[in-house]
């Protein structure tokens, strides 16, 4: 049962070939992922790629499992890391190519040989209808009224019979960010660290009459709307890349682990998202920089995320706060976002692969 390692900013998948697995049909159980993707008792990751499959739609299909054993209808990290085993199994031939997921058909493009990978994610759309959001559950005096479980720790999935874990406890130390991310990233990163050390303020900017609070919450009653979430009052923008995700824009000081730790799950599992929700927490550093805390689907605290990067700079771009060109700050790293026409995601972040191996039946029994 051979696997294949890989991380992208931290953020860590194992790779399973269908063709490795032909009892596994027609994917992994929920008791199969959950003992793979587990900490202590696995291999270890934040999910499962499970692919190739067959397309009628792409050269490539790919599904894509949380370590709670959910699916996700789409991973940005996933699809890059996915890529770069499709390059380093001689799946692929060019380095520009179609995948097939249950969140939409993404292109991708292999940079610096596999190192760097650039995903076409699709359009964002701010409709509550293809989110979706239950709006009638925005507004600061609406009670939460379904139980919020927390989810299980990023990658901390339990093995059958283990009862739920408890959510971790954020780290106290910084993270690094990613050695493989380019020159130009990396400069966008030494002025993100002068901007928060109070060096560089951030730059004057006259608003787009399109962006003020009445003109937002008319274009979409869940974009700039309000959101009681235990104790607090938060103002909400809702979007989705092909899966649903909730931006929280918040000053500086706020946007940490342990603000993503305490209010995360709570978000995710809110009756607003009926087929729950990805969360980021985001502070806008300047015109071209932005920094987010990410609360994952399924998963749990995260060190980087594709499609939340996505989503949280198109939010901040239809805020009117930064331009088209965005780098996207996150405790494992950096990822850089390019906003087309109509909302469409170019996005580019590095892959670094970790192991490949076999695992025994053992632990399955």
């Amino acid at each position: 049962m051979l696997f294949h390692k890989y991380h992208a900013l931290g953020n860590d998948y194992i790779v399973l070939n269908p063709a490795d697995f032909p009892y596994w049909t027609p994917a992994p159980t929920v008791a199969q992922i959950r003992a793979v993707c587990h900490r202590n008792f696995g291999v270890g990751s934040d999910g499962i790629l499970w692919g190739p499959l067959p397309s009628q739609k792409s050269q490539f299909a790919l599904r894509i499992f949380n370590p709670d054993g959910s699916e996700a209808e789409k991973s940005g990290n996933g699809l890059r890391i996915f890529s770069r085993f499709l390059l380093d199994q001689k799946l692929v031939t060019t380095p520009d190519f179609t995948i097939e997921t249950p969140g939409g058909n993404v292109r991708s493009i292999i940079k610096e040989d596999g190192r760097l990978i650039t995903v076409a994610m699709g359009r964002v759309s701010f409709d509550s209808d293809k989110i979706p959001v239950a709006i009638e559950y925005l507004g600061h005096n609406v009670a939460q009224t379904a139980k919020s479980a927390s989810a299980p720790a990023k990658g901390r999935a339990n093995p059958p019979g283990e009862p739920p874990l408890e959510t971790a406890q954020p780290e106290a130390s910084p993270y690094p960010k990613s050695a493989s991310a380019p020159a130009n990233v990396e400069a966008a990163s030494r002025r993100f660290s002068e901007s928060e050390s109070g060096k560089m303020p951030l730059p004057l900017h006259t608003p787009d009459p399109a962006s003020s609070p009445s003109a937002l919450q008319s274009f979409s009653p869940s974009f700039n709307a309000p959101l009681r979430v235990l104790d607090r009052d938060f103002t909400i923008c809702a979007a989705t890349i092909g899966n649903p995700h909730c931006v929280i824009p918040l000053p500086a000081a706020e946007v940490t682990p342990e603000t993503a730790h305490r209010y995360g799950p709570h978000f995710e599992t809110h009756p607003a998202f009926p087929r729950k929700t990805n969360v980021q927490f985001l502070h806008v550093i300047d015109r071209a920089n932005i920094r987010i805390e990410i609360w994952e689907r399924g998963a749990g605290y995260t060190l980087a995320s594709g499609s939340s990067s996505s989503a949280a700079a198109a939010v901040a771009h239809r805020l009117g706060l930064v331009d088209r060109d965005i780098t996207v700050h996150m405790p494992g790293g950096i990822i850089t976002i390019e906003i087309g026409d109509n909302y469409d995601i170019l996005m580019t972040g590095p892959v670094t692969k970790v192991a490949t191996g076999k695992m025994s039946a053992e632990l399955f029994t």
